[in-house]
């Protein structure tokens, strides 16, 4: 019951309530101080919205590559565009898996992202940047990182943290790009540029905001879409080309 508070309400608050910081501009809604128990949102994840949650990332994640390969002045951003169109929920035609492959096929054709070279190994350390924050993000949040939506390994201490990065795993690919510039194992000073993933740039809530702080919204935003039941609520963010003057739509 306590969790149903984040959803707008059409009742004032009460004693020992306060606005909602997922609804900051709805007078109604409600935010008990009683937190739930430690995890109980994660397991709500994955059994209640999980399919129309990972519509979401899908679409968005798809989306965000074909924004990098336009950012990078590459071809074929439509044809990866086009597979974000009529995902279903939960994903059974496996649209993510093309749309990768075809993603990968424009942003560098020789990679095997099953070899280790340095490409690859700036992409999973930047990766793995990105991972950390979005778990924190979801601790902080009430959720437990390994009750995944999609991911489900027994073996991964970090499903959900991997469902909820993916649309700002295209960020990483971009920077991994501009850092990568020999067949050279990756230096101090390259790990250190990937570091500063969490400092780039992207859209949010029709706000411009770093991907740090984008993580803290999107656990938030989970939360309030798992208790009120609505997947429409959890954000999804919106890469964008950096050092420019590009505004959200």
């Amino acid at each position: 019951m306590p969790w149903r508070a984040f959803c707008p309400s059409h009742h004032a608050c009460h004693d020992g309530e306060k606005p909602s910081p997922l609804h900051p501009n709805h007078p109604d809604g409600c935010q008990r101080t009683t937190v739930p128990p430690h995890g109980s949102a994660g397991r709500h994840a994955r059994s209640v919205q999980g399919p129309t949650l990972w519509k979401r990332v899908v679409v968005s994640k798809i989306e965000n590559q074909a924004r990098a390969l336009s950012i990078l002045g590459l071809d074929g951003a439509e044809e990866v565009w086009s597979f974000s169109l009529g995902v279903c929920p939960g994903d059974p035609d496996n649209r993510e898996g093309v749309a990768a492959r075809c993603y990968f096929q424009h942003l560098q054709p020789d990679l095997n992202r099953r070899c280790r070279d340095p490409l690859n190994s700036a992409l999973n350390y930047g990766a793995a940047i990105v991972q950390a924050a979005v778990a924190r993000s979801l601790v902080v949040a009430g959720f437990v990182p390994a009750l995944g939506i999609h991911h489900h390994s027994q073996l991964n201490a970090f499903n959900l943290a991997d469902d909820i990065m993916e649309p700002l795993r295209p960020v990483v690919d971009i920077l991994a790009l501009e850092v990568v510039e020999s067949s050279c194992e990756l230096s101090r000073q390259q790990r250190s540029k990937l570091r500063g993933v969490l400092l780039r740039t992207v859209c949010l809530e029709n706000q411009k905001m770093t991907v740090l702080r984008a993580t803290n919204r999107m656990g938030e935003s989970l939360r309030g879409a798992t208790t009120c039941e609505d997947a429409s609520l959890m954000l999804t963010p919106t890469i964008l080309a950096q050092g420019t003057e590009t505004q959200c739509a």
